[in-house]
């Protein structure tokens, strides 16, 4: 009898996609015999784990297609029809966000039928984004057990990791434009607070409940929405026929952790995970569950300490004998225990998880799922360098959420399939001080050993250097206690609802229609006031003891009302969506779709009319948005075409298979909440009122003593509506961040199973948040010796508005391969990216977003002008080797899988710490003038460091004087890292409680090669807003020259703190699956 074998086609098209963020996948084909398509042929996909069943039957054309399954698998398809022999393709998987393409020829009944179907690898798979799967997932080594671990495999996502927290940037990106969801949920921080984009201090679900990781950079799918640059998407687990659990226990301690750069070790330093999985049927073939609860809590040591304690930070004046003066005084005047600087940090995050599937029937499936995630960090404020604290201004960062989600998933016909999905979900954080907030923030000012503050000492005399200055050059230091300044009644919740529907309808063989509607509602509460207890800055140690500030500052609502200012406000956000994937003919596919994303807010800031008539600028806009997207995507075979129009070309030879892909579409991103929530809280006056005090000359405010009683402060008659305030306005042409973007890719599949991937990502800003500070323009005053405009300002209020100014490009490649039967697996990828933007975005106030960070060449509006960008990595190199050896013979394989990866530092400026722009806000962000040499007559020092000053100008800015130092135009030295996680699997005799089950043992190191070399693997950087204040600046109008003081060649810091990331730490773990 007659064999014939048939090929299994399963292309990714990765680029357009028929499923939304709803995690769910498609199986489509043709099938064909040696006349043509095959009508009225029956297809039926079975879900193995489950059972479950889908049938339809072959279009005019011979097609046909499956949405709404689940990914994964393994399927079954079979295809059968009256005169033909019957057709089998097995072990056929899906993935996220990916079509699979089964083209099947039927042959007469007489001729016996083989169909071979290679299973879908979870390696890493590469177009407009990435795809991992469970073997990626359990065997990469991950320091936290997160997904960002997972998704930093694509070369264009940037984690950095810094002492307290990580940020997740895509291409440059600010992480509050990208979207992470789990199970086509959004997990995002909706109030934008946290730069790791999730809700929570740790990650929002544990990675032991995923299955599939998707980084999609430019999905052209009109259903994708609610990101600019890039979406992270987790497709987790589900229950099967099969009872299956793992229990789980990982640990890493103090002799797991190397010596820092300066060759201390921690002395305490405890994590634990601990946790456990189980799933199976509920009713067999009918309802399945899968449940998860993780626990993790870790202990962290002091790493900062007076000086002479041999801490790795220590104090620059703070001896032991001055903390104990100060510890005594607040305790006897004032009642009040202010801490110490070695309390150990206990922080504990957990994790619940459940899943319910219900088989309704054939046609309709049911799913409930639910997320808990409760987690706590203990914040540590004003270490060395940036002040000395104790423990009192610390605090405690609690941040919860708990989702619950039902979907429906339904097919009505061979052509129509549905989703319903309705999700609620509560967020929830409070940042309370260690010790709590009955006691106002007070920071002194001292230069000496013994607490004093010369008043020859500038710094000493400038108020604004007790509560907002921090210390450089060991020209001074603030020693802080108390609350901290931002924790005073510091409250979040933001209670969500959202519903969508998405509808699927297959014309026919070459036109498939998507179709859907979404709405979501955002009820946002927010408690925050800068010194809402009060701020006292004292000028030495005396003055504390006295009572005697030199400036104090307290915010509120108006009449003293605690909480008064709290604002409390709704955000409507609704989408319609519409798009046609049509096959073109049997090599290209090209997806034509639109989307119309409209918000609105219930309620709008109360006016100022005083604000109004000072400006020119309404403060009580609402927020009413209307963005109309179209997209367009294409997917084209280009073999054929490489082999019949470039066979010149010497790899015509060597490439089996090539794909391009590409698109061009409008994206629109999320609302920071957090930032717009400023116009509600901020309105002069209206509801939340500021009073503030100083002198300039280091003497006493008169007629105001320290007051204990963070709660009393006289706020009822300071914080009146006469005390005014800051007023945030939003513009009436405020709309949400969005960008153009288009992107290409080539894919080769070459001889030998190499694979090479190349692509390219094209961004143009649409819009972009941008300030405008109303006031700067009437108070400009002068010319700076170099001819930047100065200004007599204060900071105060400001315009929210947005520009279109600021682009990405980014080009990246892959190479994969695996050798030795799939034993070894070989991975190289790199990125070059250049993104810049306008304002960088990365604080939770307009006022820091726009102050914090250094001005371009005096650029305010309206001459905003775009610079590098903070956020990600310029250039990214990520490799890994994954092998698996049989030591202990196949049944106990043991697997290495070694990551490493290079990147370029984050970026700088250099920027004076004085202000001699005058613009108002911090004493850190005005760029250097750079002298063209000793000779130059518009500069002259007044101290000694003038030679080691020219000599860096010599080294590193030779190309810029005579001009402005160009804004974040400095890198700090690379990154260069590489993990290790070494996995051994015990093979178990079968039990019958446990079944077939098995062992793990895992070794994780993290930074291993600073395992191996103590000083690789360090990191230093300029700091959080890339900004050096390592020099002092003044200039006299008469003359028009600067006098230049204090330069600091050492521009970097070092990065390692409590979690240790500068140096390897291992972690030992233990996993029992049955």
């Amino acid at each position: 009898m007659k064999k014939i074998l048939l090929s299994l086609s399963l292309a990714m098209i990765s680029l357009f996609t028929i499923s939304q963020v709803d995690v769910r996948s498609s199986i489509k084909g043709f099938v064909n015999d040696s006349s043509g398509p095959v009508a009225g042929a029956e297809v039926v996909v079975v879900y193995t784990p489950t059972g479950s069943t889908d049938t339809t039957v072959t279009g005019s054309g011979g097609d046909f297609v499956f949405n709404n399954l689940a990914p994964g698998g393994p399927y079954v398809v079979t295809v059968s029809k009256v005169g033909y022999a019957e057709a089998n393709a097995t072990d056929v998987f899906t993935k996220f966000s990916e079509t699979s393409n089964v083209n099947v020829f039927l042959a007469a009944d007489f001729e016996e039928v083989v169909v071979s179907a290679q299973a879908l690898a979870s390696t890493i798979t590469f177009g407009n984004g990435s795809v991992f799967g469970e073997d990626v997932i359990d065997g990469l080594p991950s320091a936290d057990r997160g997904i960002q671990d997972i998704a930093a495999l694509d070369p264009r996502v940037a984690v950095e990791s810094s002492e307290d927290f990580f940020s997740l940037s895509i291409m440059g990106s600010n992480p509050r434009t990208n979207d992470i969801t789990i199970d086509g949920v959004s997990v995002n921080d909706s109030f934008g607070l946290n730069d790791s984009g999730q809700p929570t201090l740790r990650n929002t679900f544990s990675i032991e409940t995923v299955k599939q990781i998707s980084v999609d950079i430019t999905p052209f799918d009109a259903s994708r929405g609610g990101f600019v640059t890039g979406s992270v998407n987790a497709v987790t687990k589900s229950g099967t026929n099969e009872f299956e659990g793992d229990f789980y226990v990982f640990n890493r301690n103090e002799g797991m952790v190397g010596d820092d750069a300066e060759g201390n070790s921690p002395n305490v330093f405890q994590e634990d995970t601990v946790g456990f999985s189980l799933g199976g049927p509920i009713l067999q073939d009918k309802a399945f569950f899968f449940f998860n609860f993780e626990e993790f809590a870790q202990t962290y040591p002091a790493f900062y300490g007076p000086v002479g304690s041999g801490a790795t930070r220590e104090a620059l004046f703070a001896d032991q004998a001055l903390v104990d003066r100060v510890r005594a005084a607040a305790q006897t005047l004032y009642g009040f225990d202010p801490g110490t600087y070695n309390t150990e940090q206990e922080n504990l995050n957990t994790n619940t998880f459940l899943k319910l599937n219900y088989l309704v029937n054939d046609f309709h499936e049911a799913e409930l799922t639910l997320i808990n995630t409760e987690s706590n960090l203990i914040k540590v404020r004003g270490n060395p360098p940036f002040g000395f604290s104790l423990d009192s201004q610390w605090y405690d960062d609690q941040q919860d959420v708990e989702i619950l989600t039902g979907k429906l998933f339904s097919d009505w016909s061979d052509q129509l399939s549905t989703q319903v999905v309705f999700s609620t979900r509560t967020q929830e954080g409070n940042q309370d001080p260690t010790r709590g907030d009955g006691f106002p923030s007070v920071a002194i000012i001292i230069d000496n050993a013994d607490g004093s503050c010369s008043l020859d000492n500038s710094n000493c005399t400038n108020p604004f250097r007790s509560i907002w200055g921090s210390s450089r050059s060991g020209q001074y230091e603030t020693l802080r206690f108390g609350q901290d300044q931002f924790r005073y009644n510091n409250d979040m919740i933001v209670d969500s609802m959202s519903f969508s529907f998405k509808g699927f309808y297959d014309l026919n063989a070459n036109h498939n229609i998507t179709f859907g509607y979404e709405y979501k509602e955002d009820d946002i509460y927010n408690s925050f006031r800068v010194c809402g207890g009060g701020c006292y800055g004292f000028s030495g140690i005396d003055q504390f003891e006295a009572g005697t500030p030199i400036y104090y500052l307290l915010e509120g609502g108006v009449g003293g009302v605690i909480n008064g200012d709290a604002v409390n406000w709704v955000l409507e956000s609704t989408s319609m969506f519409i798009q046609d994937e049509i096959r073109v003919n049997d090599k290209l596919n090209m997806l034509l779709g639109l989307r119309i994303d409209e918000n609105e807010s219930d309620s709008a800031p109360n006016a100022n009319p005083a604000y109004t008539a000072a400006t020119g600028y309404r403060n009580d806009v609402p927020i009413k948005t209307r963005d109309v997207q179209p997209r367009v995507g294409f997917d084209y075979n280009a073999t054929e075409t490489l082999d019949n129009f470039f066979e010149f070309l010497p790899v015509t030879n060597v490439v089996e298979n090539l794909t391009v892909r590409g698109g061009w579409g409008k994206f629109v991103g999320r609302l920071p909440a957090v930032w717009i929530s400023n116009s509600w809280s901020n309105d002069g006056g209206i509801n939340k009122a500021e009073y503030e005090a100083f002198t300039f000359d280091g003497s006493p405010i008169e007629g105001l003593t320290f007051d204990p009683n963070s709660d009393n402060q006289n706020r009822t008659s300071l914080l009146n509506e006469s005390a005014g305030g800051d007023v945030n306005s939003l513009d009436e042409s405020f709309g949400l961040p969005s960008s153009w973007r288009t992107a290409v890719s080539l894919d080769f599949d070459l001889i030998d199973g190499w694979f090479v991937g190349l692509e390219f990502n094209r961004d143009r800003v649409n819009r972009a948040f941008a300030y405008i500070d109303p006031a700067l323009a009437g108070n400009a005053v002068g010319t700076l010796p170099d001819g930047r405009t100065y200004y007599n300002n204060s900071e105060g209020d400001l315009h929210t508005t947005t520009t279109d100014l600021g682009f990405t490009n980014s080009f990246s490649y892959k190479i994969a391969k695996s050798f030795l039967d799939d034993k070894l697996r070989a991975y190289f990828t790199y990125s070059d990216t250049e993104s810049e933007d306008v304002f960088t975005g990365g604080s939770s106030t307009q006022g820091s977003n726009y102050g914090r960070y250094p001005t371009f060449n005096n650029q305010f509006y309206p001459n905003w002008a775009t610079k590098p960008t903070l956020w990600g990595a310029d250039e990214r190199m990520v490799a890994t080797l994954d092998y698996t050896a049989e030591f202990f013979g196949a049944e106990n394989p043991t697997r290495f899988y070694l990551m490493w990866k290079r990147e370029s530092g984050r970026r700088f400026s250099l920027t004076y710490d004085t202000n001699p722009i005058g613009d108002g806000y911090r004493d850190e962000r005005d760029l250097w003038y750079v002298p063209t040499g000793p000779n130059d007559p518009l500069v002259s020092f007044s101290d000694d460091t003038g030679p080691d000053f020219y000599e860096f100008v010599d080294r590193y800015l030779s190309g810029y004087k005579g001009q402005i130092a160009p804004a974040n135009a400095g890198v700090a030295p690379w990154i260069t890292r590489m993990d290790l996680k070494v996995t051994q699997e015990i093979g178990l005799p079968e039990s019958k409680y446990l079944g077939d089950a098995k062992a793990e043992l895992f070794l994780d190191i993290y930074n291993f090669g600073n395992l191996l070399d103590e000083d690789a693997g360090q990191i230093y950087n300029a700091g959080y807003t890339g900004v050096t204040k390592n020099l002092d600046a003044s200039y006299d109008a008469d003359s028009g020259t600067w006098t230049y003081s204090n330069f600091d060649p050492d521009i970097y810091n070092y990065v390692n703190g409590a979690r240790f990331v500068s140096v390897y730490k291992m972690q030992l773990g233990f996993k029992l699956s049955f």
